[in-house]
């Protein structure tokens, strides 16, 4: 997924989610926004992830990285490498939980560099999403979302209590 090359495609699986994933993580050079109820342990709570967000933060100081979730409970109790991420590079990496009026939020998605776009209707299942690169008008709506979320958005009190 790099240049200008425009990829549309539908995923129907955890695998195809799962390379679409490595390949848009591996191409960012700014930002990362996320929105994961439940930390989604299946798809983020992967080795290739967690390299891949650990090198973007090397790449700039200017580095983003965003995840809005629901309940971290599930995530903790499996030790998601996104938390031990995040207590590494606190400076690029923020997770905070959605506002209270979002919580019911059904989709999950991961935008990078403003443009990029993996998403799927429903964050319990691996079907029916997609992989869009890039997608704008998509893209630009989801980023406005996101960032009005974030701006109401609180750390979640369970975490911080593991970064002490």
């Amino acid at each position: 997924m790099t240049g200008g090359e425009t990829d549309g495609r539908t995923l129907h699986d955890l695998d195809s989610f799962r390379s679409a994933c490595d390949r848009l993580l591996t191409d960012t050079r700014r930002s990362v926004r996320i929105v994961a109820p439940y930390l989604d342990l299946s798809l983020l709570n992967r080795e290739p992830v967690s390299t891949a967000l650990a090198n973007l933060t090397r790449i700039s100081p200017n580095t983003s990285i965003r995840l809005l979730f629901c309940d971290s409970m599930l995530a903790m109790k499996h030790g998601h490498r996104l938390i031990e991420l995040a207590r590494r590079f606190p400076s690029f990496i923020h997770l905070r939980l959605l506002p209270g009026d979002q919580q019911g939020v059904r989709d999950a998605w991961m935008l990078c560099d403003d443009k990029n776009l993996l998403w799927r209707p429903d964050h319990h299942r691996y079907d029916n999403g997609m992989v869009q690169t890039p997608s704008l008008e998509l893209g630009q709506k989801l980023m406005r979302d996101f960032d009005s979320w974030w701006e109401r958005a609180h750390p979640d009190p369970e975490m911080r209590r593991l970064f002490i």
